[in-house]
Formats: structure tokens, C-alpha cells, sequence
């Protein structure tokens, strides 16, 4: 699955297109907080716009930039562990550009940022980050509704009768639920390993 700006831009605050599932509440507290200087670089293919710049914004942060042809968006970022897994946590802060079709009905639409989270591999070389798959998170709220606290939301151009999943669980509980199926195969979308961009310079945080 190819990360998109449109996409991500796209639910922020109400939900994603398909792809990526907000949360209300961050995947992590201060105690499973890291950082590493591994992440911080340009991430994506040299030929092409599309790219991902991690930047230190903290002792335990990082500023994101994703960034595409017709515009950019930046996140507060935040890489935890949970059991043997890392995951990012990524929150909207601000979008530039001009975004057309869809995405740009929904840019409208913001009502407050919304938390994405991916299950992180992260080498020198390459990184992969994989969301929860809708398809399967869909599934498993459908048949076990308490499993994990969640709202279902009508948008006007989507014809999911059901609605898109907003996640409304608590921190440990959303740390609880990824526990329970960081390793079952199904639970994770494959993502697109990124190699990084040698070289490429990236734009410190703001002072």
C-alpha cells in the first residue's frame, strides 16, 4: 500500500479513505517513548516527488514532513515500543499546497486531529511502515464490538453504509488490542519499504 498525502490529509479528524484508521487518543505514553537517529532523513525514491522527512523535534520527537508534488504536510511524530515491535504515531499539525478532488472536500471537513499509527521496520537503508488493515479491523468490530471502542462515520461522498471507523479507545487500550495482535499476519497492511534518500536535506523544526 502506497502512502498518500491525500489520503492521510484526507481523515484527519473524521477518518481516512480507506486506508488508515484514526485514532481520538496517541498509541503511546511517555514510558514507551524512544528515539532513533536512524529515522531522521529523507525516506522514498530519489526520481520521484513523493517523500518522507523525519527531523528531530525533541528528545523523544520527531517533525514529519510528507511531502508530494502539489503540496506538503507536516506531524508530530513519535516512535514507541510495544512488546517487540516499534509503531509510529504520527499527528497532524499543519498542510500546505493546493489539494484537489476528493481529498480536498475532506480537507474541509477537519474537526480535530486524528492519531495514525504503523507498525514500524527500520533499517540504516529502508523503512516500512504498516498500518492496521481496515478490511481486517473492520471485520473483527463486526463481529466483537467491544473489542475496541470505536465510531462509525457518515460522510456524504462515501458509500460505505456502515460508515468509516473512527478508533474513540483509551490509550491502554489501544496498546492493549495491538499487543494482543501485533504478530497475527492479517492484522497489518504490507507497506511499501522506503529506501532512504542519501544526501537529501531535510527542514529542521521551527524554532
Amino acid at each position: 500500500m502506497k502512502i498518500r498525502i491525500m489520503t492521510l490529509v484526507g481523515i484527519v479528524g473524521l477518518s481516512l479513505a480507506g486506508c488508515i484508521i484514526p485514532s481520538v487518543n496517541p498509541l503511546y505514553t511517555e514510558k514507551e517513548l524512544l528515539f532513533d537517529p536512524a529515522l531522521v532523513g529523507a525516506w522514498g525514491k530519489p526520481d520521484e516527488a513523493d517523500r518522507w522527512e523525519f527531523a528531530r523535534a525533541g528528545d523523544k520527537s520527531y517533525q514529519l514532513t510528507v511531502r508530494e508534488k502539489d503540496g506538503q504536510c507536516e506531524f508530530r511524530a513519535h516512535l514507541l515500543t510495544l512488546g517487540d515491535h516499534r509503531f509510529l504515531d504520527i499527528l497532524l499539525v499543519r498542510t500546505e499546497g493546493e489539494w484537489k478532488g476528493a481529498g480536498a472536500a475532506r480537507i474541509a471537513m477537519i474537526i480535530r486531529p486524528a492519531h495514525l499509527f504503523f507498525k514500524v521496520q527500520l533499517t540504516n537503508s529502508t523503512l516500512r511502515l504498516q498500518a492496521l488493515q481496515p478490511e481486517w479491523l473492520d471485520e473483527i468490530l463486526k463481529n466483537q464490538s467491544k473489542e475496541l471502542a470505536h465510531e462509525r462515520l457518515k460522510e456524504p461522498d462515501n458509500n460505505d453504509k456502515d460508515g468509516r471507523l473512527l478508533l474513540t479507545a483509551s490509550t491502554a487500550e489501544l496498546q492493549r488490542f495491538i499487543l494482543k495482535y501485533s504478530d497475527e499476519p492479517k492484522a497489518f497492511t504490507e507497506g511499501d519499504a522506503m529506501p532512504k534518500i542519501e544526501g537529501a536535506p531535510t527542514k529542521p523544526p521551527a524554532p
